[in-house]
């Protein structure tokens, strides 16, 4: 519904700002509310640093519905897009979940995905986000940095965020057939890429022969 607000409004005299500002607010309030409740009790700087990428992702989301002009808008509306549809979706495949909805974890886990996949539609929905292959390899690239940084805190922590440590989910996951730790981090990294590499392709596919919004209309003769 959403979304389709967005679509509607982003042809009117006053585009779909409104719509951006109450998605991100919604988002924003809901992170909010995670934060509260984390920082309640004791806590575990094993789990609760966002240095998952979707739980960056979450914080990322809203931002990149508010900044809407320049360099940085887009750039952020490009992360957001690719680590929505290449990580958060598998959230929904194969969830890492340890708790039901007698859990506030519960909520807050499927509350965090979701709010990454839809801001990742509105990006290329609404505000027509058409990535070039020259954008692909720079998140890639982006990616890369932020998989290393983490392994490396993780190496020294002896914590398992974005599951680059030497740990399993507690769920069975992809991660359980990679092999042993740390060759594994060496298949994750290059399934990442491929992933990335569908994304990119099924974003450019659906694009054609759709009008897309001025802001990407001039990237489209340059892909």
């Amino acid at each position: 519904v959403w979304i389709a607000i967005g679509v509607k409004q982003r042809s009117s005299a006053g585009g779909d700002s409104s719509t951006r500002a109450c998605g991100a607010g919604a988002m924003l309030m809901a992170q909010a509310l995670m934060q509260a409740y984390w920082l309640r009790g004791e806590i575990d700087h094993a789990t609760a640093w966002p240095l998952h990428a979707c739980d960056l992702g979450a914080w990322l989301a809203p931002i990149s519905l508010m900044v809407h002009a320049g360099t940085a808008s887009r750039w952020l509306g490009l992360i957001v897009t690719f680590w929505g549809f290449g990580f958060a979706t598998q959230a929904f495949l194969q969830p890492t979940l340890a708790s039901g909805p007698d859990d506030m974890q519960f909520y807050f886990y499927w509350t965090n995905h979701t709010a990454i996949v839809a801001a990742a539609l509105y990006h290329t929905i609404v505000l027509g986000l058409r990535p070039t292959l020259v954008d692909l390899w720079k998140v890639i690239a982006i990616t890369f940095v932020w998989t290393a940084a983490v392994f490396s805190i993780d190496l020294v922590t002896g914590w398992n965020y974005m599951f680059l440590g030497d740990g399993q989910p507690e769920q069975a996951t992809v991660v359980d057939v990679l092999g042993p730790w740390p060759w594994r981090v060496i298949w994750m990294v290059l399934i990442g890429i491929g992933v990335f590499h569908i994304v990119w392709v099924v974003i450019r596919l659906s694009g054609r022969g759709s009008m897309a919004p001025p802001r990407d209309r001039g990237e489209e003769a340059h892909a």
